[in-house]
This record gives C-alpha cells, sequence and structure tokens, in this order.
C-alpha cells in the first residue's frame, strides 16, 4: 500500500499541480476544512521539475513531500482539522521535516489519527438508530 493510497482511503483527498501551485516557490501543501471535517493534500510536481533536473532526484523529492504533506494531514486529524505537532516538543513544520524520508512512520501516524474518524463513520452508517 502506498502512502497515496492510504491518504485517499483515510478519506484524505490527495491532488497534484492544483490550486497554490502556481506559485513557483511550493513543493506542496495541505489544507482542510473543519467545518466539513475535509482535508486536502497537493504535492506540485511541475515545481519539483522546475527545480531538479535528475529524474531519480525529482522521483526522489515527490516523495519527500508526500511524506511531509502526509504527516500535517495526520496532524489536522489530531487537531480536529487544525494544525499543530503530534508531539508538543516540535512545531507542525519542523516535525514534518523530519518525517521526510520515513514513509512508514508517516503512514502509522496516520493510520493513528486518521482511520478512527473513517472507522467511525462506516460503523455508524450500519446501524440505523
Amino acid at each position: 500500500v502506498t502512502l497515496v493510497s492510504l491518504l485517499q482511503e483515510a478519506g484524505i483527498e490527495v491532488y497534484a499541480d492544483v490550486g497554490d501551485c502556481d506559485r513557483p516557490d511550493i513543493a506542496g501543501y495541505t489544507s482542510s476544512d473543519p467545518s466539513n471535517g475535509t482535508i486536502m493534500v497537493v504535492v506540485c510536481t511541475e515545481n519539483l521539475r522546475e527545480v531538479h533536473e535528475n529524474e531519480p532526484i525529482i522521483r526522489q523529492q515527490i516523495n519527500f513531500t508526500i511524506d511531509h504533506e502526509g504527516l500535517h494531514a495526520a496532524q489536522f486529524c489530531l487537531g480536529e482539522g487544525y494544525p499543530g505537532p503530534i508531539e508538543p516538543i516540535w512545531d507542525n513544520e519542523t516535525e514534518a521535516l523530519w518525517y521526510e524520508g520515513k514513509t512508514q512512520a508517516v503512514g502509522q501516524q496516520v493510520i493513528r489519527f486518521c482511520f478512527w474518524c473513517t472507522i467511525l463513520q462506516k460503523r455508524s452508517s450500519h446501524f440505523a438508530f
């Protein structure tokens, strides 16, 4: 299972090259709407291609960005749609930087903080009160 498919299974939308990707200084971003519980991860692959010329490095940077933004998604899940670190010793950006290249650890945080909502939604849809 890839991190992207795990995010999608948790109900997090994942997009490439939309929204703020028209700003060349952005590799990706995560946003949420607490009023409806949605979280969105965006990876700006074209911006990464502009900065890096070597295809293996581009792929590595895309993966690092998915790790980074995936960790932000887990932070949003923990904060019920609001940003904040998982570990209080860090700020949310430093924490996301630390998780780059640690895809399995990011996946574990996504499972830990994002899947309980999905499980509860699926369970509640099976019962009529």
